[in-house]
């Protein structure tokens, strides 16, 4: 039981401190970025893709 009240006691103010203000949703455009490549063509590609493409050569 000691051990729990020093950890709570050693936590509590990082997580008081860490609140800013609330939760804030993401909005639609955090899942649609803007294109970063070609774009204008049919192979536009945001960094989203770019991070796809990169992940499948290095597998």
């Amino acid at each position: 039981m000691a051990l729990f009240s020093n950890v709570v006691q050693l936590v509590a103010p990082v997580i008081l401190t860490a609140e800013g203000g609330g939760f804030h949703p993401p909005s639609i455009m955090d899942f649609f970025p803007e294109v970063v490549l070609f774009e204008g063509t049919p192979f536009a590609m945001n960094r989203i893709m770019i991070i796809r493409v990169i992940m499948t050569i290095v597998l």
